[in-house]
């Protein structure tokens, strides 16, 4: 018997990881100028996109059912995503709550692979295509500076998914790649740079590439060996900053979005430096209510409206992460989105799996500029960090529901 269900459950596997990719393909979209051109792109690929959630959703069920249990973690993670739902009347913490647990016995590396294929390839697909005029390149200006979309809806989102397909490279070549490689990372990001003038981008960008220079230059010089921590207490103390870090960076943002309209220097500065961001958190935070589950607030930004003013439209789009999810997710999952990551820190750095913190500390940072922290479109990483609250072998995790079953 035991043969036979590892048999269909490989099946089950590859058949996900082929949903997953169609899955990556529909993220993509949501991002291309084709997108909100042609109506019957919009509806198609929202059709194939509920399909893959049901696929998700179904295979989510079938492990509940096959191993008849689910930690505590992961079953409050499930009652936040209907509660969310329900109250704040926005799916989407549910949704990433099924793709997490339907992926979690997949291999990571290989969503990840699948993850920069796709990217990749659609994305120069995209930026050949809005060069010979098969899609549109919507032109949008910041002051005087022309800034084009290259196919996409925004110059930001062409960067963002820069970032993504960047920071996939950095976990899976990591000190395998060669400088040329990075030199060439960070020629292209230099060029879409020019033509969006996607500044933030192209910063996260460099960041990232840096991040993989010092990374061979410590593997090559063997550094890290030289300058190991022997003691404990520093040790320890490094692993609590590093568990501190999330809410550490949601106070000092949510502070200076709050301090904003006191008109302190250090904020205004900030402010202007990360384009007017904290702006429109602080008008977010005067505007709309605080809920424990959500408000349901409609953001409004200039995706695809290039010939309109700000002044012609409600724009309230907030992009920093640790006030968007306020917002989108309430107070309690804003608490349980952070718990996520301090829980996952903590776990890796018991693991010593030095890379996928890296790649978390990333995705913490880029968080502060761009709303990433809990979306799968541009942090695929949130499947792994998700699963070890799924997976994570604790027997005071486990639901009172264990090695049970009802009958019908």
């Amino acid at each position: 018997m035991q043969p036979d269900r590892e048999c269909k459950n490989g099946i089950l596997n590859k058949l996900l990881y082929c949903v997953f990719a169609i899955y990556i393909v529909t993220l993509f979209a949501n991002s291309a100028a084709i997108y909100l051109e042609y109506d019957y792109v919009q509806k198609a690929i929202k059709i194939i996109r509920y399909g893959c959630y049901l696929i998700f959703a179904i295979k989510t069920v079938y492990l509940f059912i096959q191993e008849k249990n689910i930690t505590r973690l992961n079953f409050l993670f499930f009652i936040i995503g209907v509660l969310i739902l329900i109250l704040g009347k926005n799916p989407e913490f549910l949704i990433v709550f099924f793709i997490i647990n339907a992926s979690r016995d997949l291999d990571f590396k290989k969503i990840a692979i699948i993850g920069l294929v796709i990217y990749a390839a659609l994305f120069v697909i995209t930026v050949i295509s809005s060069y010979f005029g098969i899609v549109p390149n919507w032109m949008f200006y910041r002051q005087e500076i022309k800034r084009y979309s290259l196919g996409f809806i925004y110059p930001t989102d062409l960067m963002s998914v820069y970032v993504t397909i960047t920071l996939l490279y950095f976990y899976i070549r990591n000190t395998k790649s060669t400088y040329l490689e990075l030199f060439i990372l960070e020629a292209i990001a230099i060029a879409l740079y020019k033509y969006t003038n996607g500044r933030l981008g192209l910063i996260m960008t460099t960041m990232i590439i840096l991040f993989l220079m010092i990374g061979k230059i410590f593997k090559h010089t063997k550094l890290s060996d030289k300058i190991k921590i022997n003691s404990s207490k520093i040790k320890n103390i490094v692993i609590i900053l590093l568990k501190l870090l999330p809410i550490l960076l949601f106070i000092v943002i949510l502070a200076m979005s709050i301090l904003y309209q006191n008109d302190i220097k250090i904020i205004n500065w900030v402010n202007h430096i990360i384009s007017e961001r904290i702006l429109l958190n602080s008008q977010a935070i005067s505007n709309y209510p605080v809920k424990l589950f959500g408000s349901n607030v409609t953001w409004n930004g200039l995706g695809g409206k290039y010939n309109v003013s700000f002044q012609d439209i409600d724009y309230n789009y907030v992009d920093m992460s640790y006030i968007r999810i306020i917002f989108d997710y309430g107070i309690i999952g804003t608490l349980f989105i952070l718990y996520l990551y301090v829980k996952s820190i903590g776990h890796l750095a018991e693991k010593n799996d030095k890379l996928m913190l890296e790649c978390v500390l990333i995705i913490l940072i880029w968080s502060a500029i761009e709303p990433v922290i809990f979306s799968i479109a541009r942090n695929l990483f949130i499947i792994y960090i998700g699963s070890i609250i799924a997976n994570i072998e604790n027997k005071d995790n486990e639901l009172l529901l264990k090695n049970t079953r009802r009958d019908v």
